[in-house]
């Protein structure tokens, strides 16, 4: 069975962003040279998976294009709350697979997955555990890409890849906004991929480049889908843009079935 919880099916996911979708960051060429490699057919059979756990990481690399790619996976769960471990949509996902269809349900059928478990819960799931999240993930594997190089000298290009799988938020004017099941005042669309503290962790990166897709992105106003990017391409060396500050203390969480 096909989850996110597998490295290839989060590739598979990207793959299926149109071209259009995705935001550059940095050198234009750069980053869409990236993207080729990673999503066209013609590179395809050039990558080998690494990510087995009797394999050398990072989880992909393309020693004929000189290129390596670590994937991982964020959420918005504050982790632990009064010193007890909090569990986040991963493990929540996994848990239930398990009790419904065993514990191999992995490997007993044929199909792909996508579980979206409960985070409604404000106080285990926020904003706040989002950017922790983020930082802490992102940060830890960058301290791992000396060894990455270590153990493909070739692939000089190294690639961090965000599997991001929050919710949406949107940055409210009214502070009592944030207590409603949906705020009633004015709103800012959180686009997390310019949140210039979002941006200044990925500057601080060791890879040549951050690929970071928005799994679960979507808001919706009026019935309208607002257009924003699906995922985006940051090529650190030529990283200048300095973001959109938001208030995060502002920040409410876009619940699936919330009208705004």
């Amino acid at each position: 069975m096909e989850t996110m919880d597998n490295e290839s099916f989060v590739i598979k996911n990207f793959k299926s962003i149109l071209y259009g979708k995705i935001a550059y960051f940095g050198n234009f060429f750069h980053c869409f040279r990236i993207e080729r490699l990673i999503k066209s057919f013609l590179f395809a059979k050039s990558w080998i998976d690494s990510s087995s756990k009797d394999s050398l990481p990072p989880d992909f690399h393309n020693e004929k294009h000189k290129i390596m790619m670590d994937v991982m996976r964020i959420d918005d769960c504050v982790n632990e709350k009064n010193g007890k471990k909090i569990a986040n949509a991963f493990q929540k996902e996994n848990a239930y697979m398990k009790k419904l269809m065993g514990k191999d349900y992995r490997n007993k059928y044929n199909a792909s997955l996508y579980f979206v478990p409960n985070t409604f819960n404000n106080e285990d799931f926020n904003f706040t555990g989002y950017l922790k999240n983020f930082e802490r993930v992102l940060i830890n594997h960058s301290n791992k890409v000396d060894s990455y190089r270590s153990n493909y000298p070739k692939c000089k290009t190294c690639v961090l890849f965000v599997c991001d799988e929050s919710n949406s938020y949107v940055q409210v004017i009214d502070k009592e906004d944030l207590n409603r099941k949906e705020p009633l005042g004015k709103y800012y669309p959180h686009n997390c991929f310019i949140d210039s503290k979002f941006l200044s962790i990925i500057k601080n990166v060791k890879a040549e480049y951050v690929v970071w897709m928005g799994r679960w992105k979507y808001l919706t106003v009026n019935g309208r889908r607002i257009k924003m990017p699906k995922a985006a391409i940051y090529d650190i060396k030529n990283l200048k843009e300095k973001g959109f500050e938001y208030n995060h203390d502002m920040m409410f969480k876009v619940m699936e079935e919330t009208k705004i």
